[in-house]
């Protein structure tokens, strides 16, 4: 395979090497191989794979942070005309080319192609490790800069979806506020009189189910099989709202944006920058403090510098003296930002998650 053809597969194929890198959490280390698949035809073969890439890709745009919906005759067009040529060159360009049109790149296509041909035929690189990197880092800063201000506005404008809801909300029936902005409505009481109620410092059990305000879910605790997490480890409006419950009670809490993720959710889940959320939630019981847990809600809270995705980001290696500019998945990136952070907690004293 020449050296265009082996880039084009490594920009274009990257979930292979994460999926192998990372098997799939919880499979048996000594499962036993699966049995073979009954026989299709070439035809039947040819769409099922069409279907699990066209299922992949689209599922992995959506998953980017401020993704857009593409128009589908051009997007038809574009992968028509790449796959008809046939040609590995074409479609290594077209990639690249697909990049600077999504991040909006001003570049000089003549000096852009004269660097790229001056690496492939091991002549002198046009920009010295210096200057790619230098470069690479002022491009990433800029894109995160666009990001944030997408986010930005983004959470501005669901900010004000949710605080014309929680307006109207305050004044249903059962509905309470608390000073904080916290609503919460007891749907279940208490069946002892003198049931306990937990505090910011304890571990509790409990049954739950998020959603946002039109309904989407996106966490619940598995059914029959309560989750227990320390409520030093989540967001605000948990912490203050499960403070308020006795053991066995129900209550359904609407959480805004300030006591929950606020700008800053998790990339590519759900929940969106600004959303208000709610949550039902039974709490089953009080526990001692856990040094670990397992599984928890998605409500960690949303503390220090927040990642923002590059689309895909973008690294730069040495290799034999020379610079190697590579793409890296959202997936890879994210995975390098948890280990990095797990080193940055194994320096400090040990504390309990969700």
């Amino acid at each position: 395979m020449s050296k265009p053809a082996l880039l084009c597969a490594a920009l274009l194929w990257p979930a292979a090497f994460v999926s192998a890198q990372n098997p799939a959490p919880g499979a048996p280390p000594t499962a036993a191989p699966a049995a073979p698949a009954a026989p299709v035809s070439p035809e039947e073969a040819k769409k099922n794979l069409s279907q699990a890439l066209g299922t992949y890709f689209a599922t992995r745009q959506k998953s980017l942070p401020g993704a857009e919906a593409p128009e589908l005759e051009l997007f038809q067009k574009g992968v028509s005309d790449v796959l008809k040529s046939g040609n590995k060159s074409y479609a290594l360009g077209a990639q690249l080319a697909s990049q600077l049109v999504h991040d909006s790149l001003d570049v000089t296509i003549d000096d852009l192609v004269a660097a790229f041909a001056a690496v492939m035929q091991g002549k002198e690189p046009l920009a010295s490790p210096q200057q790619v990197n230098d470069e690479i880092q002022k491009l990433q800063a800029n894109l995160r800069q666009k990001q944030q201000a997408a986010a930005q506005k983004e959470a501005a404008a669901n900010e004000a979806i949710g605080s014309e809801f929680l307006a109207k909300n305050r004044s249903a029936e059962g509905v309470q506020v608390t000073e904080s902005g916290l609503q919460y409505k007891v749907i279940e009481p208490a069946k002892a009189a003198d049931a306990k109620r937990p505090t910011a410092d304890d571990s509790v059990v409990c049954h739950y189910r998020g959603t946002l305000l039109d309904g989407t879910e996106f966490d619940k605790s598995p059914e029959n099989e309560p989750r227990t997490f320390g409520l030093k480890g989540v967001i605000k409006g948990w912490t203050e709202g499960i403070t308020l419950m006795p053991v066995g009670s129900k209550y359904r809490f609407w959480i805004p944006a300030a006591l929950a993720y606020g700008a800053n959710p998790r990339p590519g889940g759900a929940i969106k920058p600004g959303q208000t959320l709610v949550f039902d939630v039974e709490l089953v019981s009080i526990a001692p403090p856990a040094p670990a847990a397992s599984a928890a809600p998605d409500v960690r809270p949303a503390q220090g510098e927040k990642a923002v995705a590059t689309t895909p980001p973008i690294a730069v290696e040495m290799k034999d003296g020379k610079p190697v500019v590579r793409q890296v998945t959202p997936e890879q990136e994210a995975e390098a930002i948890r280990k990095a952070k797990q080193a940055d907690q194994g320096k400090e004293k040990p504390k309990a998650q969700p």
